[in-house]
């Protein structure tokens, strides 16, 4: 079943299995979910809005946004991360390099040295400004969860148009970038045979600082969807130190291997 939309524009801290205790910024919508790709994963259910151009007024605004993250930042103690992620595609607000910036002045104001997060499905990065913006944050944590069109499309259910190859293109080069990747099997499976190798070779054209990989909090039954297993993250992860030279890890809820 997924979870319900953020209600709010800025949410927790929440520990989280990979960042730590972070603060989310949600600068999309309380109402639906708008993002670029409808993953059949995703905690979040059905895209709502399935969109490369969301409409600014059926967004928070820069001010509430900022405001939010203010009030937040001061009574909210000790944090790992302030991360962008939210009800969808977060780079998709049309003043998301703005909102890069004030909250950097805000986090150095209020809570100096705090890592600031983006998690993004790639979609966006042939757009300039949002490159930009992610190429000045601690983490910019990018999704690839297919090396091969077939895959790709049928894992992330992308807005028409954008192809993998674009994807691709748009990740390489950007600085600090983690990859992040989810393996499942089933109906659809990432994890071994051509999909795997077509995926790994995609990261050897990215060449990203790290990867990580996970899987399913558990199995979707509904979906014929099934969690590939801790011991085969590992060696997923293995394959990439190995045959790559990149740094990986392997998570899973409330437990992380780190290699």
């Amino acid at each position: 079943m997924p979870i319900p939309l953020q209600g709010t524009i800025v949410y927790g801290p929440i520990r989280s299995r990979r960042l730590g205790i972070s603060l989310g910024i949600n600068p999309l919508s309380p109402f639906w979910k708008i993002c670029t790709f409808d993953c059949i994963y995703c905690h979040y259910g059905k895209t709502g809005l399935l969109t490369c151009h969301p409409e600014l007024s059926s967004l928070y605004s820069v001010e509430e946004i900022l405001t939010g993250v203010e009030n937040a930042l001061k009574t909210c103690g000790r944090l790992d991360a302030i991360t962008f992620s939210g009800n969808g595609e977060p780079t998709l607000h049309p003043e998301f390099q703005l909102l890069v910036k004030e909250v950097q002045v805000l986090r150095d104001n209020l809570n100096p040295g705090v890592p600031i997060a983006v998690f993004t499905n790639g979609s966006t990065l042939s757009d300039n400004p949002v490159r930009d913006a992610l190429e000045t944050v601690e983490l910019p944590l990018v999704k690839l969860d297919a090396g091969d069109e077939d895959t790709y499309k049928k894992i992330n259910q992308p807005h028409g148009g954008i192809t993998l190859e674009e994807l691709i293109n748009g990740m390489k080069g950007l600085k600090g970038l983690i990859l992040q990747s989810l393996f499942l099997k089933g109906r659809v499976d990432n994890h071994e045979g051509q999909p795997f190798d077509a995926w790994l070779s995609a990261v050897g054209e990215i060449q990203p600082a790290m990867v990580q990989t996970y899987s399913l909090h558990t199995s979707d039954a509904e979906k014929g969807l099934e969690a590939v297993m801790p011991y085969e993250l590992i060696k997923i992860s293995e394959d990439v130190r190995n045959r790559l030279k990149i740094k990986a890890e392997a998570t899973w809820p409330a437990v992380e291997w780190l290699r």
